[in-house]
This record gives C-alpha cells, structure tokens and sequence, in this order.
C-alpha cells in the first residue's frame, strides 16, 4: 500500500493553491475592477463576524479532534484500516482551515476589513502545523504496543 504522504501532500499543496487563487480572484476584482464594500456597511459586519466565529471554532476544534482520532486509531490491529482513517481525517483537518482561510481572503480584498488578514494569518499558522510530513505519518499510524494499551486511554482528557 502506498504511504499515506503520497495523498495527503499533494492535498496540502492544492489547498496552499486555492489560497494564492483566492488571494489572486480578490486582488483583481477588488484593485482592477474597483468591486469592494465599504467596511463599515452592515453586510462587512455580518460576514466579519461569521469569518471570526468559524475560524475561532473550527481551527482548535479540527486540530483537536484529529488528535483524538489519530489516538483511537493506534488501537485499530489492521494497517490499511488505519491509514484510510488517518487520510481521511487529515483531508478534512485541511480542507476546513483552507476554508476559513479563503474566506477571510476574500473578506479581507472585498471588504477592506484589517481584522480579516489577521484571521488569515492565524489560518496560515494553522495550515503550516496541519503539514503532512513522513516523520509525522508515521508516527500517528505507530500502533500501541501491548505495554501502552493498559496504561493510555484516548478517552482520558487529562
């Protein structure tokens, strides 16, 4: 079976892409075209606000549950069963930051809010700790040893 860095890097990539894309849509719509809204209408506010909630939710809370799920899935005996889990949770741990990142891009050109570029920012960061890398893969797919099993429990919040 292949390793799971042979799908989940291209992923990370396309996700960086649709970023520079989205960046490129705005800067020319907004800079070429003149199409903005002033950031002090209602409609700024509004998407602002929704951007904010969604990156102040969704960030530590994808990270949080890839985490927990990379931790139950080292209790799983079959090695393809683990990295079909492990690419799947890894797509949608990117796919839902590169989402709030594009949307405060976008928010950022068309609505001249500063506060979006920060928010993109902290995206970024969390893109960037996202990074699939060999040394990590395989690490989260290690499965427990008989030892581990009795004294960890991925339940256990503390």
């Amino acid at each position: 079976m292949h390793h799971p860095k042979h799908l989940l890097t291209p992923c990370y990539y396309i996700s960086l892409l649709l970023t520079i894309i989205a960046a490129m849509v705005g800067y020319h719509f907004v800079y070429n075209k003149g199409i903005f809204f002033p950031s002090d209408i209602q409609v700024s506010t509004t998407y602002y606000t929704i951007v904010l909630w969604y990156v102040i939710i969704s960030l530590p809370l994808s990270l949080k549950l890839f985490s927990l799920g990379v931790k139950r899935l080292k209790r799983f005996p079959d090695d393809g069963t683990r990295e079909y889990y492990y690419k799947t949770y890894a797509i949608i741990r990117m796919m839902v930051i590169t989402l709030g990142l594009i949307a405060s891009i976008l928010g950022f050109c068309i609505f001249q809010v500063k506060h979006l570029f920060w928010l993109a920012g902290i995206c970024i960061i969390g893109l960037i700790l996202s990074k699939p890398t060999e040394k990590r893969i395989d690490t989260d797919l290690t499965p427990l040893t008989p030892t581990e099993e009795t004294t960890e429990d991925p339940t256990d919040e503390n």
